[in-house]
């Protein structure tokens, strides 16, 4: 039989702690808190939940609510809260109710937890100055089987994956410093173009490879905003065949060779 918690109410907001390996806070979303609650105060139907700081009685630091309550210090208005007293290791993830963690909380969470991948992935984003969505689509081609396993905490960047970064990245700074442009900058966060380019990197020879990045710079700007990954990936192909010289074959994409068979 489930016990339901007690609610309790608080005016001294200093007793309420964040800890790092919470998700991000959203300014914005903390400003539309306030609006909300000074409308229609119905926090007492939305109580935050927190969990004892074992050497400060009385203290607490918040699992879930965190924008809540920064909406409360903002109005000075009391906050409710409910405790879990038997919190277990992922009780940060698991007492989320108000909002999903986004992939991203979900990596501050765990780096801060010094796990290994994820420490990494940030190091990646980093060092080849690529965002959060770009590294995430490289480590596979279909999200739906990675975003399991990366909320879990049971990320794997593959060396073959962690090669192709170090590969591309370069290319990209080059394409980003010398465009700025905000069009360009969408195509290389696109899911379609990048999980094309890991397409063209994987299928065709290292040296294949080379020359097509060779040409980027000159060759994005010509390729849309938006279109599919076969188009990126015949996009590419063309691309390549226009640069690769006389002396090396060209290619042709596995549709095209298809409908050449039938």
């Amino acid at each position: 039989m489930s016990v339901i918690p007690t609610i309790y109410r608080e005016s001294n907001l200093s007793k309420f702690s964040f800890i790092a390996e919470n998700r991000q806070i959203y300014e914005q979303h903390v400003d539309e808190l306030v609006e909300a609650i000074h409308q229609d105060n119905r926090l007492h139907l939305h109580p935050i939940i927190v969990q004892p700081i074992s050497d400060k009685p009385g203290n607490f630091i918040v699992l879930d609510g965190q924008h809540r309550l920064l909406a409360c210090r903002k109005l000075g208005t009391d906050i409710f809260y409910v405790v879990n007293e038997r919190p277990t290791p992922r009780a940060l993830i698991d007492d989320q109710i108000s909002r999903s963690w986004r992939p991203v909380d979900y990596l501050n969470y765990y780096v801060s937890r010094h796990i290994p991948a994820y420490v990494e992935f940030k190091k990646i984003m980093e060092e080849h100055d690529l965002t959060f969505q770009q590294v995430f689509i490289l480590l596979h081609v279909i999200k739906y089987k990675i975003t399991k396993p990366f909320k879990s905490g049971e990320l794997v960047i593959s060396p073959k994956t962690r090669d192709f970064i170090h590969y591309i990245s370069p290319y990209f700074k080059i394409v980003k410093n010398f465009y700025k442009s905000l069009t360009i900058n969408r195509i290389l966060q696109r899911r379609d173009f990048l999980t094309a380019l890991n397409w063209f990197y994987k299928s065709q020879p290292l040296e294949c490879f080379t020359i097509l990045m060779n040409s980027f710079k000159s060759f994005i700007c010509d390729f849309p905003q938006k279109a599919s990954r076969e188009t990126y990936e015949k996009m590419l192909i063309s691309c390549y065949n226009q640069h690769k010289g006389n002396n090396r074959k060209r290619l042709i994409h596995p549709s095209d060779s298809r409908k050449r068979t039938e």
